[in-house]
């Protein structure tokens, strides 16, 4: 039983001794690197509307069943934002011409009284 016990002491401070120069050992290293992210950056610009270069230029994250859809939706849901104020800029400028070529068609036609000449340049 002594020998039993003798062998059961010598391996714990073997195993003491050898934990103890490891740990000293990796104490003095300067560790492990900083992390790098598992994502890559598929963000638009947020200080402009995006471009369709800026479209051209992401990429997703691919995973076992496609792409990360958190990605992909935050992606959509700001290009759409971004369509939809420019589709609202367009209407905007498409009324403020055509108020105006009624007001340069009105001017027109009370100067001339003659409504043809001007509806002859439009067709054309």
């Amino acid at each position: 039983m002594d020998a039993v016990l003798i062998s059961v002491l010598v391996a714990v401070i073997l195993a003491a001794v050898l934990f103890a120069g490891a740990a000293y050992t990796l104490g003095r290293t300067p560790g492990m690197s900083d992390p790098r992210p598992d994502t890559t950056p598929t963000s638009l610009p947020d200080d402009r509307p995006a471009t369709g270069t800026d479209v051209h230029g992401l990429r997703f994250d691919v995973v076992i069943r496609g792409y990360r859809m958190a990605q992909v939706d935050e992606t959509l849901a700001r290009l759409a934002y971004d369509i939809d104020v420019r589709d609202t800029h367009i209407q905007a400028l498409e009324d403020e011409l055509g108020r105006m070529s009624k007001t340069l068609h009105d001017s027109v036609y009370e100067k001339t009284g003659d409504q043809t000449e001007f509806a002859a340049r439009d067709e054309a």
